[in-house]
């Protein structure tokens, strides 16, 4: 539901709030709400409520800020290619810390193609000046970021944290990002 109305939000058939408050109201539906149920100071609440405590859970996965700053040491670039708002990743890479470690932001709303999108993932390397055969993509989405960067022709490796099971026993994957093999998978 969160794909199919985040393709509509970059279509422009809905604003982000809008979408957020149909989503609420879709899954009221779905547990059982009647319509009745779903009004919009109802829906409003439960959207500005879910945002809220949203925002102030954003955390960075544990060795994500080491790895980051290795990165940026090795002289390799740094690009984050998401499938989200402008507004909210500048907002996440600020309160993160990252922003001296990231080249470039490259966000579905402002390229207006999503990952697995190869078009995406390719822009992003031009503005680093990245050729693919010296990219890696890192994401932990097998359908957006793995099924992406393959798209793009560049070498990916899973961020694979929950032990999930891939049926490509070729897929390179990383469980950790404080493993100090980590780094060395992605360079």
């Amino acid at each position: 539901m969160l794909e199919e109305l985040h393709k509509e939000v970059l279509a422009g058939q809905w604003t982000i709030e809008d979408a957020r408050i149909e989503r609420f109201r879709r899954l009221m539906l779905a547990a059982g709400a009647t319509a009745g149920d779903c009004g919009a100071e109802v829906l409003h609440g439960l959207s500005w409520g879910y945002r809220g405590a949203y925002e102030v859970a954003w955390r960075l996965v544990p060795g994500a800020l080491a790895l980051v700053q290795a990165i940026k040491n090795s002289g390799a670039h740094l690009v984050i290619v998401t499938n989200n708002v402008v507004r909210e990743q500048k907002l996440k890479v600020e309160r993160g810390g990252l922003v001296p470690f990231v080249d470039a932001l490259v966000t579905s709303e402002e390229f207006g193609a999503t990952k697995p999108d190869p078009r995406i993932i390719l822009h992003a390397l031009e503005r680093v000046g990245a050729a693919r055969e010296d990219a890696v993509m890192f994401g932990d989405s097998l359908t957006t970021d793995i099924e992406g960067g393959r798209r793009a022709g560049v070498r990916v490796v899973w961020f694979n944290r929950f032990g999930a099971k891939s049926n490509d026993p070729t897929l390179a994957e990383v469980h950790s990002l404080e493993d100090p093999e980590t780094l060395t998978a992605l360079l």
